[in-house]
């Protein structure tokens, strides 16, 4: 079977993804924010292993860092941004031709939810 995680190039397609997003994010005034106060060293490495995860990959996030209650944990108590967290989607969502993912599996929407990682 063919999984969401192959079609996007593997860890190493998502990988690129992450590190594209993670630039744009930082390229964004009101996305950065959430970065202002530092952010783990690993960042972009830890978030391609969870969205890898996610889309049917191994489970090197779970393995190496925690479960979907570790990232809740580290990303809840702020409150509600409702403007900061569209901004990041579409930041998350490229829409032109320099993305980083295989063109078949371009086509993701700002209103696409990638989701947690399912239990196995």
């Amino acid at each position: 079977m063919t999984t969401v995680h192959d079609t996007a190039g593997g860890h190493d397609g998502l990988l690129r993804l992450a590190h594209a997003w993670h630039t744009r994010a930082l390229a964004d005034e009101v996305v950065a924010h959430a970065f202002s106060h530092g952010h783990h060293p690993d960042h972009t490495t830890r978030l391609a292993a969870y969205r890898s995860e996610a889309l049917g990959g191994p489970p090197l996030f779970s393995t190496a860092v925690g479960d979907e209650t570790t990232v809740v944990r580290l990303h809840s108590g702020n409150g509600p941004h409702k403007d900061m967290d569209r901004r990041a989607i579409d930041a998350f969502a490229p829409r032109s031709p320099t993305s980083p993912c295989p063109p078949r599996s371009r086509g993701f929407s700002s209103t696409t939810s990638l989701g947690p990682p399912r239990s196995r």
